[in-house]
């Protein structure tokens, strides 16, 4: 099955983040996919192909160490891939995702995106 891309009404139940890893036969880009609303699994792509279905907490082996997925009640809380020396690496989320939107936005505007989150601490704390 192939890994579509992520559309505007799904931002807020499925989320992609990949990354590029060399392989024998060229570097492989490698996406986990998970849907927060409809089941607790983690799906592996290897160049936009499915490779293996997980129950999260997953981990995936693939070159160059093993994919670590995890997600909780409000959302993917971790995403690395491993080394076998034990470096962590984030994968990066795929565009048309809300995590891509977000750091998006703090690289390009990092005056707007620090006042969205005082905003929203502020709402939190009024709220208590």
């Amino acid at each position: 099955m192939a890994l579509r891309p992520v559309r505007l009404h799904q931002a807020l139940s499925r989320t992609v983040h990949t990354i590029t890893l060399p392989d024998p036969d060229g570097p492989a880009v490698w996406a986990v996919e998970t849907r927060t609303t409809e089941d607790h699994r983690a799906r592996l792509y290897r160049d936009g192909q499915r490779t293996s279905t997980a129950e999260m907490p997953a981990t995936f082996t693939v070159p160059g160490g093993r994919i670590e997925v995890d997600a909780g009640l409000y959302g993917v809380t971790r995403v690395h891939l491993v080394t076998p020396d034990g470096r962590e690496r984030r994968l990066a989320p795929a565009p048309g995702t809300l995590e891509h939107r977000r750091a998006a936005l703090t690289r390009d505007r990092p005056r707007t995106s620090r006042a969205i989150a005082v905003t929203a601490v502020v709402i939190l704390l009024v709220n208590l």
